[in-house]
């Protein structure tokens, strides 16, 4: 794209990070993550919300909470769509402990529960 004299903004990021978790490549994302933060880019709710699908997918809850910290310290807020997969997730591998640690996280950030989630 740079040697189109384009330049990458955060909607063209999110494309490659989606691409990228959507094909199991979820290192590859973290890296494409870290190169936006480089170019003094911001990652948002979308890019966030796309790595947290490849890490569900992958069903790896370590993962997940590593990528919903690394949200919640970028100041991308979670919604509804960022939650759904994390709390089938939570379902899926019987982890009461992670759901309610979740639903917490919920209340705190003044989310409502909605029937999206559930």
């Amino acid at each position: 794209v740079e040697s189109y004299g384009m330049r990458m903004d955060v909607e063209a990021y999110n494309i490659r990070v989606n691409g990228l978790a959507y094909a199991g490549e979820l290192d590859t994302a973290e890296d494409v993550i870290k190169e936006m933060k480089e170019n003094m880019l911001k990652p948002d709710e979308i890019t966030y919300l796309a790595l947290l699908r490849g890490y569900v997918r992958e069903r790896n809850p370590e993962r997940v909470k590593k990528a919903f910290y690394l949200m919640k310290q970028h100041k991308a807020r979670p919604n509804s769509l960022s939650m759904a997969p994390i709390f089938r997730l939570m379902g899926e591998i019987n982890d009461y402990e992670g759901a309610r640690f979740y639903l917490k996280e919920m209340r705190i950030a003044k989310l409502r529960i909605s029937s999206y989630v559930f």
